[in-house]
């Protein structure tokens, strides 16, 4: 009796939450990231400072783009049909997020010049706005104390996402390693997957017996793109941070002007992730032009019946 095919792939690769290792990775980078922003809105109304202003506008703007990768991702791990879907997914994510990243750039990045190009003209009443310009300097660096920590939860959970993340790193590899083996062969038992006759399956496994994904050039995209948004935000929270603790430090700062530059200089970080964003969205739509112009074989029936052979 012949024994029925069985894919060897896992059935939990459908799930919207754990398909995948970069799914999970960008769900992570997703919930710490939307929860904290809601948070810093009400800190940069209270803190008075168009530094961490600019960097929550930039930060909802990441929550939108993670929600579109984590949809792209979700149909690259349904398999190969859904691999187009994925990839005009993939480049819709990046091109929405370069354009709103221009965006809200430009809009902080024009107040900040505006109000440094006014107080540099000194109208001769400068000091009557002084207390309202004022940037509380003890909330900045709370605020961005958090961040930070944030930041670096979710680069490890996206650098490490092949090793379970930050936790997959501190357990010890023999018990991951034992993991990821028995959930292979919970799949694929001994021997291999059963096969028809003539027909050779591919488990998609490594000699050393765990399981690797499938990496495209647009899933590489897709986290890279995650990966970007989170060290630029990790940039901007360490030039917030130095303004927040010069001023909280010294009370003789000019605290106005020492946040117009900070936010200028957070603006030209997010505009130089965007300007890469877009580079690297630019070479994909080119390689996915190709792959679309290439002819696609046709089989003959003399080569299907000498495959079954």
């Amino acid at each position: 009796m012949e024994t029925p095919f069985i894919s060897a792939g896992p059935s939990r690769r459908k799930c919207l939450i754990c398909g995948s290792r970069a799914l999970r990775a960008l769900w992570v980078a997703f919930c710490c990231n939307t929860v904290f922003t809601m948070s810093q809105a009400f800190g940069s109304i209270i803190s008075n400072s168009k530094a961490l202003g600019a960097d929550t506008g930039t930060m909802f703007v990441d929550s939108g783009t993670y929600l579109i990768n984590i949809a792209a991702e979700y149909y690259r791990s349904k398999g190969e049909s859904s691999e187009r879907t994925a990839a005009l997914v993939d480049i819709s994510a990046s091109a929405i997020s370069v354009v709103a990243l221009a965006l809200v750039t430009a809009f902080f990045l024009h107040d900040s010049i505006t109000a440094l190009q006014e107080e540099d003209a000194g109208s001769g009443d400068a000091g009557s706005g002084d207390a309202d310009d004022d940037v509380n300097g003890m909330v900045v660096t709370l605020f961005t104390t958090a961040n930070l920590i944030i930041d670096i939860t979710m680069i490890g959970s996206i650098l490490l996402r092949n090793r379970g993340g930050w936790w997959g790193l501190l357990t010890c590899k023999w018990h991951v390693r034992e993991a990821e083996v028995t959930s292979f062969q919970s799949v694929v038992p001994a021997g291999g997957p059963p096969t028809r006759a003539g027909q050779t399956v591919q488990t998609n496994a490594p000699q050393d017996g765990t399981v690797e994904e499938k990496i495209t050039k647009t899933g590489d995209l897709n986290v890279v793109s995650a990966l970007a948004h989170v060290l630029a935000d990790t940039l901007r929270t360490v030039t917030e941070m130095s303004m927040g603790i010069l001023v909280w430090a010294d009370p003789k700062v000019d605290s106005a002007k020492a946040d117009n530059i900070a936010a200028i200089l957070v603006c030209t970080t997010i505009l130089a992730i965007a300007t890469y964003i877009a580079y690297e969205t630019i070479v994909l739509i080119r390689e996915e032009i190709e792959i679309r112009s290439k002819p696609v074989p046709v089989l003959t029936t003399t080569s299907i019946v000498l495959s079954t052979r």
